[in-house]
């Protein structure tokens, strides 16, 4: 299943080349969705010894992506009362958490029958589940941008006219705003430690 022509429109519109649509397309709708910890997560000794590998991003393969209507990247609650100055606008603005959906889809070919399907499906959202209850988060990649730091609200199966065929999932994404300020006051201050006297001393808070 291509999905090119729904996301990155018709080849013959745009300037790109046949490798750069094609490089496109095996992007934004095969690999859109990459799991932030999954290494970390993975609990894997022989990966857990090396700290640059925690880090790096897997993508979630073996389906195909389709964005649904609206992608939030700024949402922001403002105060209804009056203001007595313009300077007040500036802190009656909240900034809400965003969201936003993806169809994904598990086509059904020659090399992926029903019974695999079925399978590979339930395999799928059983992982995800135990990613999600151990706090994994996710990285979206849209034409617009990369969205980071996003949470798995919930996995609906849609039915493609009359029936539930099995392949047609939505995916919802919440990106709350997370404060990263505790979170990079411990990493400074366990680096701190590990410098001085070789971790022997311990140190309070950075921040």
């Amino acid at each position: 299943m291509s999905l090119a022509t729904d996301i990155l429109g018709t080849s013959k519109s745009t300037d790109i080349s046949s490798a750069d649509y094609t490089l496109l397309d095996d992007i934004f709708s095969y690999n859109a969705i990459w799991l932030q910890n999954a290494i970390e997560l993975s609990n894997i000794p022989i990966l857990s010894q090396f700290e640059l590998t925690k880090n790096v991003p897997l993508p979630l393969i073996g389906l195909a992506y389709k964005p649904v209507g609206e992608i939030e990247f700024l949402s922001y609650e403002w105060s209804q009362y009056p203001y007595l100055s313009k300077q007040i606008i500036t802190n009656a603005g909240i900034k809400q958490a965003t969201r936003f959906a993806l169809d994904v889809y598990s086509v059904l070919n020659g090399s992926n029958p029903v019974a695999l399907n079925l399978l590979k499906v339930s395999a799928i959202i059983k992982f995800l589940d135990g990613y999600i209850a151990k706090g994994g988060l996710f990285t979206v990649l849209t034409l617009y941008g990369f969205i980071t730091d996003c949470v798995l609200e919930k996995i609906t199966g849609i039915s493609d006219g009359e029936m539930l065929d099995g392949t047609h999932l939505r995916f919802n994404f919440l990106k709350p705003n997370i404060d990263t300020t505790v979170i990079v006051a411990k990493q400074v201050s366990d680096l701190v430690n590990k410098i001085n006297l070789g971790g022997a001393q311990t140190l309070g808070p950075a921040f």
